[in-house]
């Protein structure tokens, strides 16, 4: 779980920085969006089997 936070960080992370640079209807950032969502996802299901 301790990796899936951090993959989760450096998205957000790489996120920000992409939407501050080439704006948030850039593809680039859309597809890091996309790549955060799922990582979120993932963790909200470990999370559950976890409980």
């Amino acid at each position: 779980m301790d990796t899936l936070l951090l993959q989760i960080e450096n998205a957000r992370q790489e996120l920000i920085e992409l939407a501050c640079c080439l704006g948030f209807t850039d593809n680039r950032v859309l597809d890091k969006s996309c790549e955060l969502d799922q990582l979120l996802n993932r963790y909200e299901q470990d999370k559950g089997i976890q409980e």
